[in-house]
């Protein structure tokens, strides 16, 4: 389940507003070649579900570790901030220190 609080008050879906869903999706097409693709939709009414006193979009999608979310409110020209949700570990692998060092050797190494 990915919840979403759109209003603190109540899950209220008001007439002139739209919801945008962004999905990224890593793939990797070589080994240690990851590629990512992002997708767009318009989330329909009826997609959203009322979780405690929230609107939510509840599918067995959001458990899939290789994509990510972001859910952008639209207003006439105003729109919601909004960041990527993810359950994907895989940039981990590239924050270490030996990463980094590994990462500048490739590259001629630090000056």
């Amino acid at each position: 389940m990915s919840q979403f609080n759109l209003d603190t008050n109540s899950a209220v879906y008001k007439i002139k507003e739209k919801f945008l869903l962004y999905t990224a999706e890593q793939q990797f097409h070589r080994e240690d070649c990851p590629n990512v693709s992002f997708m767009m939709r318009e989330v329909k009414r009826d997609e959203f579900a009322v979780v405690d006193g929230c609107l939510a979009l509840v599918d067995n999608d959001f458990a899939n570790e290789m994509k990510g979310w972001a859910l952008v409110r639209v207003m006439g020209k105003n729109r919601s901030t909004q960041s990527i949700v993810t359950r994907c570990k895989y940039y981990e692998r590239y924050t270490s220190e030996e990463a980094m060092e590994a990462a500048a050797k490739s590259y001629g190494g630090l000056k």
